[in-house]
């Protein structure tokens, strides 16, 4: 008789037993080596899992001679269970890191291991906890926390799943001894990683509770958990220690369904797994030309990704036909820009019956924000770049002020779980538009072999226009050194485009151009020389150089273009009123270029050579 323990000591005490003690690495590792090191020298072998790389896990294994196994995040189930995998005893203790296996518990573990067990078979250990350096009368642990166990699975027999063991009666000698947090600050921390794996579970079993309902389970549950760890399990008893155990067993419980809401709800993982394979996408930009323009990027990312899927575009009918011959593009809708009450509902019903997989509204302004919301669709992804995401089913990120818009258009997708890599926009014209531009040209007098130079002096917005009279100035310029300048404009606008023509009344002005005839004109042209408008958008899609007169927008934004490459330079004044919102101002010192300083640089444009591709 041992007359300290008042038991027999088992036969061949000193031999390793056939266990395999699966260690999952919870912390830093800080706790580790007391682990092992109580494990060592009785188990037949000692495995380390660990959800993430820590230098303090490496060093502690290394020192005992014991593999330390990366598998990335993952629960405290997942790794015992890739642990039970990877041993090769019929035996598994099943411990985490900062749990220490006292003597008396060896001894019963010992006894367990002589017995036979008929198949695979499940004991839970007798636990005692120091929380807040404090050992605790009670052996709190958190809500829902996998007990750690002594497993016996019989040689030959298939690993089932952990949860799937039968429970054998619980070993009731000795203690495992469980180092929880030290202070405050480490209770903390853990509650935040019991939120993310309660949250993580709750989506195993219930992958499609709406927010309304977690908002049900916050209110049944959260005070619910509080009673029984604080009242039920002792914590009322452990004085300071309890209440915080059990305040911080509670705060668990709401973050849990928090990050549920965030990682499965908000971010449009619960949309997305209802959906399946994606096979129909509706790409809606209710913007004026030149915004339609930047979006081309997204199209060719969509194929790209996903190239079977059929991709479908509404914009405004007067610049849908920027997406016309796009082989991105299977489908066009056009809707007024401001359309009544009865249009906005036929087109909702018309898009409906498309059953499109996914909604992407890249520009999620009222208008556009509310026909979205009428389509029936599984998943709306609604972007904006100020970040009004009203009526999403997907967050699209947002995470630069300043991000281009191309960028931003490209968020949508990438919220989809794909990449998505920038480009620069691309037109599509026919073979017989390119003919008729060049045929309408020289019907006007202008010679294909000498260089042409396009301006559009106008723009939607007054502040956005450099002004007549100094566009003038600068076509007299460049005439006397490239004489074929045709200018560009719409019916509405020629009125005041037409005093250009006093001073010089064999001025050509295309103003009754289609969308896509003006297209095609400025595929022809050498040099495009805009205000910040669709013309300059028009000829960089086609490789031609532009020259941008640019007020008060966003140019990170609205000219994400590289200077050198795409041959698109912006004159640009960093004043400190720049970013003001105004349509109308009577001093435009962002725009404050003379003619020479532009005429200076469209020669340097027309007369550089192209870069090399």
């Amino acid at each position: 008789m041992n007359p300290l323990l008042g038991t027999k000591p088992p036969a061949n005490f000193g031999a390793p037993l056939p266990v395999t003690a699966v260690v999952a690495a919870e912390d830093s590792g800080k706790k580790l080596r007391s682990c092992i090191l109580a494990l060592k020298h009785w188990v037949a072998e000692v495995l380390v899992l660990c959800p993430k790389t820590s230098a303090e896990v490496e060093e502690t294994a290394r020192e005992f001679k014991c593999p330390a196994i990366f598998c990335g995040p993952a629960s405290v189930e997942k790794l015992w269970e890739k642990g039970i995998k990877l041993s090769a005893t019929p035996w598994r203790l099943l411990v985490r890191s900062n749990e220490v296996t006292t003597g008396q518990l060896r001894n019963e573990i010992h006894e367990k291991c002589q017995s036979s067990c008929g198949g695979p078979v499940s004991f839970r250990l007798p636990r005692a906890t120091v929380f807040l350096k404090k050992r605790l009368k009670y052996p709190l642990q958190w809500t829902g926390s996998p007990p750690s166990r002594l497993i016996h699975i019989p040689e030959g027999s298939a690993v089932p799943g952990l949860n799937d063991i039968p429970a054998g009666p619980p070993l009731t000698g000795g203690e495992l001894i469980s180092y929880g947090d030290e202070d405050l600050h480490e209770t903390a921390v853990r509650c935040l990683e019991r939120a993310e794996w309660r949250a993580d579970k709750l989506f195993d079993a219930s992958p499609d509770i709406p927010a309304p309902g977690l908002v049900k389970l916050a209110a049944c549950s959260f005070p619910a958990v509080f009673f029984k760890t604080y009242f039920l399990k002792g914590g009322i008893k452990e004085g300071f220690e309890g209440l915080v155990f059990a305040l911080a067993d509670q705060t668990a419980a709401l973050l849990a369904l928090l990050r549920y809401h965030e990682k499965y709800v908000r971010s449009g993982r619960q949309a997305l797994a209802r959906i399946g394979p994606l096979r129909n996408i509706l790409v809606v930009k209710l913007r004026d030309i030149g915004d339609n323009i930047l979006s081309a990027p997204l199209l060719k990312s969509i194929k790209q990704s996903l190239p079977g899927v059929s991709v479908s575009v509404l914009a405004y009918s007067y610049s849908q036909a920027v997406f016309e011959n796009n082989p991105h593009v299977d489908n066009v809708f056009g809707i007024s820009k401001n359309p009544d009450a009865g249009e906005i509902d036929r087109m909702a019903g018309t898009l409906s019956a498309r059953g499109f997989d996914v909604v992407m509204n890249l520009h999620a302004g009222g208008l556009s924000a509310k026909l979205v919301k009428k389509i029936k669709t599984p998943c709306r992804i609604n972007n904006h770049y100020v970040g009004r995401n009203r009526n999403s089913d997907v967050l699209a990120e947002e995470s630069d002020y300043y991000r281009s818009a191309i960028e931003r258009d490209l968020d949508c997708l990438r919220s989809l779980g794909f990449d998505a890599v920038p480009s620069r926009p691309e037109l599509f014209l026919t073979d017989g538009e390119v003919q008729w531009a060049r045929e309408h040209l020289v019907r006007h007098g202008f010679d294909l072999d000498k260089k042409i130079v396009a301006v559009h002096p106008t723009a939607s917005a007054e502040i956005r226009e450099w002004g007549m009279e100094r566009f003038g100035q600068l076509i007299e310029r460049i005439k006397t050194r490239h004489p074929q300048v045709l200018v560009i404009c719409s019916e509405s606008e020629y009125p005041r485009v037409r005093p250009l023509t006093r001073n010089d009344p064999r001025l050509a002005v295309f103003h009754q151009l289609s969308v896509r005839q003006m297209m095609a004109v400025v595929r022809e042209c050498d040099l495009a020389i805009d205000n910040d408008s669709a013309i300059s958008h028009i000829a960089t899609a086609f490789g031609v150089p532009a020259m941008v007169f640019f007020s008060q927008a966003i140019r990170q934004i609205f000219r994400p273009y590289d200077e050198a490459r795409d041959r698109h330079k912006v004159l640009y004044r960093d004043v400190p009123c720049r970013e003001c919102k105004l349509s109308h101002c009577g001093h435009k010192t962002c725009l404050d270029f003379s003619a020479d300083e532009a005429f200076a640089v469209a020669i340097q444009l027309l007369e550089a050579s192209p870069p090399e591709s």
